[in-house]
């Protein structure tokens, strides 16, 4: 029993576990890359095949041939090889050189450091007026009995403090984490996936804050995740002709690593797709603040979508499309909706959705002008520069992102070393910090044309058909299921909310054969409305 006047149902955990792998060797493989001759031309895709031209910083066009089992290296001369994560076949590891958190001083530097800061600290708090500053100040002060409680406190406190400081600047100095422009991470090491592609889009997105309702035309690089479903003469037909992923806050498409491949082949879809929305992961950043929206991230989604459906086997044609979102980027799945053909079948599935959290803000385009805008832009500036390095500061730690997917998944045992991995791989790619800046910055400012009512009321008046489902985890810290179903109870039967017992906020990461499998038993009840021509 699924949604229906109020009652939610919930499923209870499956019993299967994604096993931590201990002693298993990582693969290991040789990528090559192919140089080609400057033309002076913008990264394009060239045809329908996996080969890939990018225009290097450079100026250097590199052939990136790509398919499921090959990165990419700076030439066929390299002797790198890049290690597959043994908790996920699709992963690769960090190359070796690039590092995602701070690296420790050497351990003499360290020593250093302290002796350094407290001989200083000393001197500082025993040194008199009456006396020449020398080394043995301190050791008079003790020989003089003149150690207090507070002096010593005063001591080791400044001592604290000075080799705090000090091994910070050095660790910025010395050893900061790595930070790798998209370019380069391409022409010398290789993308996080055996599934990522790298292409130029051109965007079509509103003019920034300009009081007018122009548009500009943004050719971006997009890093994205495709998978093409397995099939052999024996294979059945697809029931899909496309499933669409969009990600949440934080993360990437590598979060859909674990389940896109699967739910490819089981779901029967011809092809999986997914890419890094603009703030993450290692989609370009462009100066047009609204490319950071879930409108802009529409924009991307259906732009690599369309040549996939246009592009079709004529037996596919009829096929519906599969259009995921997780949290955040559920805004930006029922957007493409809308933007799809309204005679194309979609089946909309939301999980853990953030909706009602943003603020609405209809018109914000009429800003303040002459010196209180300086004083605005100035503030935000300084306010920038110290949040990016506070940002840098504490994911560049070596625990940050365990800690932090342990409060969000719903059993922290579940969690593995792979889980960790995808969620700290963006974090290498130059920017990184300006970007989950700006897109919190574009969240808060930008307009929206349509309130997150509206938009969930617009999709499901858009077809008579038009069938969402919304999963949540029982044991969501992130958005609550409550807070979920509050804001979808007025639409009623309308929405189905299938909660999954135990289950955090990334419940197709957490478990995701029982994601898959609660998948295939809701397709199968709503076959009639899904799918067609079966």
């Amino acid at each position: 029993m699924w949604l229906e006047g109020g009652i939610v149902t919930k499923v209870p955990p499956v019993q299967t576990e994604r096993t931590m792998t201990t002693t298993t060797a990582a693969t290991t493989r040789k990528p090559t890359m192919e140089k080609s001759g400057s033309t002076g031309g913008e990264s394009l895709l060239l045809s329908s095949t996996t080969t890939r031209l990018y225009s290097t910083a450079d100026g250097t066009e590199m052939d990136l041939p790509y398919n499921n089992d090959m990165g990419v290296s700076s030439s066929t001369e390299d002797q790198q090889s890049f290690a597959v994560h043994p908790d996920e076949p699709n992963l690769y590891q960090i190359p070796a050189g690039l590092h995602p958190i701070y690296q420790p001083l050497p351990v003499m530097l360290q020593v250093t450091v302290w002796l350094v800061s407290a001989v200083t600290a000393a001197l500082w708090t025993y040194y008199r007026k009456q006396q020449k500053l020398t080394w043995v100040s301190p050791l008079v002060a003790l020989a003089n009995n003149q150690v207090s409680i507070k002096r010593l406190l005063g001591f080791v406190v400044k001592t604290l403090v000075m080799a705090t400081v000090s091994q910070t600047l050095l660790q910025e100095l010395l050893t900061p984490p790595t930070r790798i422009a998209t370019q380069d991470l391409i022409r010398k090491y290789i993308l996080p996936s055996k599934l990522s592609q790298f292409e130029s889009v051109p965007l079509q997105l509103p003019s920034a804050t300009d009081g007018t309702t122009s548009t500009t035309t943004t050719d971006l690089g997009v890093h994205y995740l495709q998978y093409q479903q397995q099939q052999t003469t024996q294979s059945p037909q697809p029931q899909f002709q496309a499933l669409y992923m969009n990600h949440g806050f934080g993360a990437s498409s590598l979060s859909w690593l674990p389940v896109l491949p699967r739910m490819v082949d089981r779901l029967r879809t011809r092809v999986g797709l997914g890419h890094d929305a603009v703030g993450f992961g290692f989609t370009d950043r462009p100066a047009t603040k609204s490319a950071f929206t879930p409108t802009g991230s529409a924009a991307i989604g259906t732009s690599l979508l369309q040549p996939k459906l246009l592009h079709a086997e004529n037996s596919d044609d009829d096929k519906p499309v599969l259009l995921m979102g997780h949290s955040m980027g559920s805004l930006a799945t029922l957007q493409m909706a809308l933007s799809l053909p309204s005679n194309t079948r979609k089946w909309v599935v939301l999980v853990a959705p953030a909706l009602g959290m943003r603020p609405t803000i209809k018109d914000n385009r009429k800003q303040s002008k002459g010196p209180l805008k300086w004083v605005s832009q100035g503030f935000a500036k300084g306010g920038s520069a110290i949040g990016r390095y506070g940002l840098r500061r504490l994911v560049g730690g070596k625990n940050f992102w365990r800690k932090g997917l342990e409060t969000v998944w719903g059993d922290s045992k579940r969690l593995l070393d792979g889980d960790v991995l995808r969620f700290q791989w963006p974090a290498i790619g130059l920017g990184w910090e300006d970007g989950m800046l700006r897109f919190t910055q574009a969240m808060a400012t930008e307009p929206t044309t349509l309130t997150d009512q509206e938009l969930v009321e617009q999709v499901l008046n858009a077809d008579s058909n038009a069938v969402i489902t919304v999963i949540v985890g029982g044991n969501d810290k992130v958005v609550s299921s409550k807070v979920v179903q509050n804001f979808l109870a007025p639409y009623g039967d309308r929405i189905r909310i299938v909660e999954m017992a135990g289950l955090g906020h990334d419940p197709f990461e957490e478990d995701v054969d029982g994601f898959i499998n609660l998948l295939e038993q809701l397709l199968e009840e709503d076959k009639e409305r899904i799918l067609i021509n079966q």
